[in-house]
């Protein structure tokens, strides 16, 4: 059953005419991971959706003994700290479970419970995973979101739908393709954004630490001559041409953005 968190205790139609940026994603923290540039930019107009129902065991030895029940309630808590100290809108649960969101005979289920969601949002953009995202899980969201927003008429469309990275990162994208966030202003609110996720963290095992390194390198690398002014930035894949184009499948859209890389390699070689 899917739960709605308000941390403004404002009427849901009334958070509805608000929201303009909107991520989509499979966990608890993947917003976090992958959304911080629409967390930033969209002060009181961001709102989050989390699909999976976060009952995997988290990282942390002393929740091993815990019910997959009492996990959920953890993580989702974590995740409404995480929105109350990040000004969201508000989040929504559909905790489903991994299997369902990937399976092809609950697609159409899965693709209407998110369109039941977003179709009254004015949203303007929309951020998810990437579809090159190493997670099967993650991967199946995207497809999801895809066909869920290609339900909703064309005058209600986001203008910018991005495919971000947490499992693999994007910065091999060919420049057509690749987006580029600067969260270089973001880095403290990022730090307590991710502090509140104590279930997935645990001596070397820290998500925190790991996406403040990412942005850090992915300024350092961004420039090949010369010095970056950039001190965090996270790439993503632009996905709106999958809402535009007619008969723009999955798997063309990947073959077009593998052959523009081998193109653009052979031209360096």
């Amino acid at each position: 059953m899917t739960k709605i968190y308000l941390p403004h205790k404002v009427p849901l139609k009334d958070v509805y005419k608000k929201i303009k940026h909107l991520a989509i994603v499979a966990h608890a923290d993947d917003i976090e991971l992958s959304a911080p540039q629409f967390i930033v930019n969209g002060l009181g107009s961001f709102f989050g959706i989390v699909m999976g129902d976060n009952k995997g065991w988290p990282i942390r030895p002393e929740y091993k003994k815990l019910s997959s029940d009492k996990i959920q309630k953890i993580r989702e808590k974590e995740q409404e700290r995480a929105a109350s100290i990040g000004k969201y809108n508000g989040v929504a649960f559909l905790r489903l479970a991994s299997r369902d969101i990937k399976s092809i005979s609950k697609k159409d289920k899965v693709v209407n419970m998110i369109y039941d969601l977003i179709k009254d949002m004015p949203v303007k953009s929309v951020c998810t995973h990437s579809l090159f995202d190493n997670h099967p899980t993650h991967v199946a969201v995207v497809q999801r979101v895809v066909l869920a927003l290609k339900k909703l008429p064309l005058s209600k469309r986001p203008k910018a739908f991005y495919g971000m990275e947490v499992w693999g990162s994007l910065e091999w994208l060919p420049k057509k393709y690749r987006v580029v966030f600067d969260v270089s202003s973001s880095i403290v609110l990022i730090k307590k954004l991710l502090s509140v996720y104590k279930s997935q963290s645990y001596k070397g095992h820290r998500y925190d630490q790991a996406l403040l390194t990412r942005l850090k390198a992915n300024a350092l690398f961004s420039e090949t001559h010369g010095f970056s002014e950039k001190s965090a930035l996270i790439y993503g894949m632009d996905l709106l041409p999958l809402l535009e184009k007619r008969g723009l499948n999955f798997e063309k859209y990947l073959q077009d953005i593998i052959k523009a890389f081998l193109k653009e390699k052979k031209n360096n070689l």
